[in-house]
């Protein structure tokens, strides 16, 4: 299953790349090129940390699932919602061309957030709550601890 996903991973990179090479022009690409390398510093030096100093407060203070999963929200959502910053604040917006960037893009990461990674995290939390998982894994444990 992880080759096919890679195989598949691997065609969709090599697609769009394809396509903002044939379809841009040299500026365009650039213009994209210092997109995605903000991107890769935003994650790095602003989503990195913070999920990591989260993760090491519930580990060290707030051992319950609920704290857990929470971290866990922000994994998911932190990136797209980096990657969603620049049609937030509307950049590449031209009003000669109205559809350009013509949706509600808060409602759309509303969505997201609360709709399917807000149902996801609630669905696990109260399985770990309810003990639905309780002794299915022992790695990470202790042998001695049982």
């Amino acid at each position: 299953m992880r080759a096919a996903l890679v195989v598949v991973g691997t065609a969709a990179i090599g697609y769009g790349g394809w396509l903002l090479l044939s379809t841009q022009s040299l500026a365009q690409g650039g213009a994209v090129l210092v997109w995605a390398g903000g991107a890769v510093v935003a994650h790095d030096l602003l989503l990195v940390p913070v999920v990591l100093a989260l993760g090491w407060l519930v580990r060290r203070y707030g051992r319950d699932p609920v704290a857990r999963t929470a971290v866990a929200v922000l994994v998911l959502l932190g990136p797209v919602t980096l990657a969603a910053i620049p049609v937030f604040v509307g950049l590449g917006a031209d009003p000669a061309m109205p559809t350009l960037l013509g949706r509600d893009y808060g409602l759309g990461w509303g969505v997201l957030a609360i709709g399917i990674v807000g149902a996801g995290a609630a669905l696990a939390a109260s399985r770990i709550l309810s003990g639905g998982a309780r002794g299915r894994s022992t790695r990470g444990t202790d042998p001695r601890r049982r």
